[in-house]
């Protein structure tokens, strides 16, 4: 999503209070130094609007699983 912005990579540092260091592990899926309410303010500081669903697991038993979507609207 940074990498989708219509912004330079420098400039991104500043509407999330990020390193330039911090930015490239964000955008190479390096995630170990970020909590999760961390990531979900950079989204919304970002114009993102958050959605979290919790559903009952599949009938089929299945092992339990999170799924991360990325929908971007025209």
């Amino acid at each position: 999503m940074i990498s989708d912005a219509p912004y330079q990579c420098a400039s991104c540092v500043s509407p999330v209070s990020l390193e330039l260091e911090q930015i490239n592990n964000l955008t190479n899926g390096i995630l170990k130094e970020f909590t999760i309410e961390n990531l979900l303010s950079y989204l919304i500081k970002l114009g993102q609007n958050v959605e979290i669903m919790v559903t009952n697991q599949q009938e089929d038993k299945s092992q339990p699983k999170i799924n991360v979507v990325y929908q971007k609207i025209a």
